[in-house]
C-alpha cells in the first residue's frame, strides 16, 4: 500500500508540474509572441493528439515485449517441467518415494518385476476384493469393549462415539467397489515369491531396506546368534486405550 500511495502522490505532482508549465507557456505565447488564443488551443489539441499516438505506439512496443516474455517464460516452465519429470521417471523411487531398497543375498534370481513388486515393502496391503465388513466390525466392536471394561462412563461414551462413526462408515462403504491395487499377474508374481521355501524375506537391521536370504543360511546365522547369546528377546506392551 505504501508503493502505491507514493506512486500516485509522484503522478500527482507531475500532473501539477505538468499543467503549471502548460500555463505559463499560455502566458508567454499570448503575451510575449501575441498569438491569439484559438492558434494557442489548437496547437495544445495538436500536441495532446501526437502525444496520444505516441503513447500508443509505446504502448503497443511494450506489449509486444510483454507478450515475448510470457511465451519465454511459458517455454521455460514447460522445459523445466519436461526436465523434472524425466529425472522423476528415471529415478528408482519415481514412482512411489516409500519404496524399498532390496538386497537379495540369496541364491534365487529375481526378475525386475519381482524386484519392483518387492519395492512395495513387508507393510504392502493387497486391496480386498469387497469391503471387509465383518473384519470392520470386529476391529471396532474389540476396541469398544476394551473401552467400556474400564467402567467409566467417559469410557462408555467414547465406546458409542466409536460404534457410530462405524456405523456411518459402513454406509457408506458397503456398496463401495474396491480398486485393485495389484493386477490379477502381480499378485500371483508376489504370491510365490513369498510362498517359495527356499528362501526368507525380512526387513534389514538398519533402514529402509529388504533383505533375501537363503532359508537355511538365514537359520544357521539365527543359530549361531543364540549361540553366542547376542539375541535379545524384545517385549512390546499394548498400549490400551
Amino acid at each position: 500500500m505504501d508503493l502505491v500511495r507514493k506512486t500516485i502522490k509522484r503522478l500527482h505532482s507531475k500532473q501539477q508540474s505538468s499543467d503549471e508549465k502548460i500555463a505559463g507557456l499560455k502566458l508567454e505565447l499570448r503575451n510575449k509572441y501575441q498569438m491569439s488564443r484559438n492558434w494557442i488551443e489548437n496547437t495544445l489539441k495538436w500536441l495532446q493528439k501526437k502525444a496520444i499516438e505516441k503513447a500508443k505506439t509505446k504502448k503497443k512496443s511494450l506489449r509486444l515485449k510483454f507478450d515475448k516474455l510470457l511465451e519465454e517464460k511459458q517455454l521455460l516452465k514447460e522445459l523445466l517441467f519436461e526436465e523434472s519429470k524425466e529425472k522423476r521417471m528415471n529415478h528408482p523411487d519415481s514412482q512411489n518415494p516409500a519404496r524399498k531398497i532390496v538386497y537379495n543375498n540369496s541364491k534365487k534370481k529375481l526378475t525386475t518385476h519381482q524386484e519392483k513388486l518387492l519395492e512395495l515393502g513387508l507393510n504392502f496391503a493387497v486391496t480386498p476384493k469387497k469391503f471387509p465388513l465383518l473384519e470392520y466390525i470386529a476391529a471396532a466392536e474389540d476396541l469398544c469393549m476394551s473401552l467400556e471394561g474400564y467402567g467409566d462412563e467417559e469410557s462408555v461414551v467414547k465406546a458409542q462415539k466409536i460404534r457410530n462413526i462405524m456405523i456411518s462408515h459402513i454406509k457408506k462403504g458397503i456398496g463401495m467397489k474396491v480398486k485393485e491395487n495389484l493386477s490379477a499377474d502381480e499378485k500371483k508374481i508376489l504370491k510365490d515369491i513369498i510362498s517359495d521355501p527356499s528362501i526368507i524375506i525380512c526387513p534389514a537391521d538398519k533402514g529402509r531396506a529388504i533383505v533375501i536370504e537363503d532359508r537355511d543360511t538365514y537359520y544357521r546365522r539365527c543359530n549361531n546368534s543364540s549361540m553366542k547369546g547376542t539375541i535379545r528377546l524384545i517385549i512390546v506392551k499394548r498400549k490400551r486405550f
